[in-house]
């Protein structure tokens, strides 16, 4: 029957595309109408070529109507690195395998009736789909922290699959030598193996970098509050100091006066306003925690010799843990701070800092002079000679971002680098 032949296609084709932005980390819901469009534009070009010039031409033409432009668009209209777009589309084509299978089995015992076939693939598409996303999209996510080496073997071992796949059964027969139903659950197996040694694999890699993260972004935040309770502590005793010295001030003041040297009184009163307000904490936000750390880094900017200019417009609470604003804030700043501090003439040494919500969405933007050479690699700072340890704190950003289903950026240009960070409120 040819419409669930037609029905089934286009499910698998809604299937396939759905799993493959999924494990690419593309939001279907803030990408809802992009998915749409692209969806209806590759159904409107492969019906048009089956109407035009046949099925077989179609299945053998495939990859160059549908998984090669999906590729591409994962790499230039999602900005995502090619080498996931690759795993995470020859992985999604991978799993294709067991819905076709389970349909053939039911099938089996109608005489392998295709009706039989398509309509099961049909009723399992959606079930299966959200089973496979919700069990393999966050770990096969988690791939764009590994090493380019392991993601390299999860491109290599589904690529052999589908070149092994259209050459035995889309440009010959070769595997349809036996009876279906068992010769393709060789195949589902071959499947089925392979992806519970990469979820078992990921998922233990990924506890390690959680676990390495989570306790990384306390020590940060133990030292941070360390450093917060030191200048607490310093600003009451210069309070206290201060107030045994006012009434010596009021003195001078009211000696002034009695004289008639308003002028003098009035200059010494402005110099003891600049005294108080050197000492006075500056609230740059209405978060306290966010404050904290702005205040605490404008003493270390003040100790390098680093211009610190901050625009802070936030509420009294956001939908994150503390520790991960630490971390966000703290290895920004601490990174920009440093590498600020290097710069040869002071003149040039500035860091700016701009956190804000806007549309739902935390926004903080980072900015800071360097010297020296920086190179980009895969999106990542890299400074030439820095031992493994380098670059942490930037991979504890990425990794807090995806987490919260956010993005973030590092830009290099004319001696200013760039971090930028979206986070949405509403995810968390």
């Amino acid at each position: 029957m040819l419409s669930f032949s037609i029905i089934n296609y286009c499910f698998v084709l809604i299937y396939g595309l759905i799993m493959s932005l999924s494990f690419a980390n593309v939001s279907i819901r803030r990408y809802l109408k992009s998915v749409i469009f692209i969806a209806l534009s590759f159904l409107i070009v492969q019906l048009s070529v089956h109407l035009l010039l046949g099925t077989d031409f179609l299945y053998k033409s495939y990859p160059f109507f549908t998984h090669i432009p999906l590729i591409i668009l994962l790499v230039i209209y999602y900005k995502k690195p090619i080498n996931i777009a690759l795993v995470s589309v020859l992985t999604a084509y991978l799993l294709c395998t067991p819905r076709k299978w389970i349909g053939t089995v039911v099938s089996s015992f109608w005489g392998y009736n295709s009706d039989i076939s398509y309509l099961v693939q049909i009723l399992i598409t959606i079930p299966l789909l959200i089973l496979i996303i919700k069990a393999a999209a966050p770990i096969i996510i988690g791939l764009k922290q590994e090493d380019h080496r392991v993601v390299s073997l999860f491109i290599y071992v589904p690529l052999t699959y589908y070149v092994i796949e259209y050459g035995i059964t889309v440009y010959s027969d070769l595997l349809y030598s036996g009876g279906p139903a068992v010769v393709e659950f060789l195949d589902t197996a071959i499947a089925i193996v392979y992806f519970i040694f990469s979820i078992m694999y990921l998922k233990i890699s990924k506890q390690k970098r959680d676990m390495a993260l989570e306790n990384a972004n306390l020590q940060l935040l133990f030292k941070q509050s360390e450093l917060e309770m030191s200048a607490l502590k310093e600003a009451q005793k210069a309070v206290a100091i201060y107030r045994h010295d006012m009434r010596h001030h009021l003195s001078l003041i009211r000696g002034y006066l009695t004289d008639g040297e308003q002028q003098q009184a009035l200059d010494y009163i402005q110099l003891t306003q600049a005294d108080i307000e050197e000492m006075t904490p500056h609230r740059y936000s209405k978060n306290n925690t966010v404050n904290l750390i702005l205040s605490s880094f404008a003493v270390k900017a003040k100790t390098h010799g680093v211009k610190f200019s901050v625009k802070a417009n936030l509420p009294p609470s956001l939908p994150f843990l503390e520790t991960e604003l630490c971390a966000l804030l703290s290895n920004g700043l601490e990174n920009a701070m440093s590498a600020a501090a290097l710069v040869t003439d002071p003149a040039y040494r500035m860091v700016r800092a701009n956190c804000q919500t806007h549309k739902g969405n935390l926004l903080i933007l980072i900015e800071n002079s360097y010297a020296g050479q920086l190179i980009l690699e895969n999106g990542l700072p890299q400074r030439p000679g820095k031992d493994s340890e380098h670059g942490f704190g930037t991979k504890s950003i990425m990794m807090i971002t995806d987490k919260h289903q956010g993005y973030c950026s590092f830009a290099a240009k004319n001696a200013i680098f760039t971090l930028k960070i979206v986070l949405p409120l509403g995810n968390s």
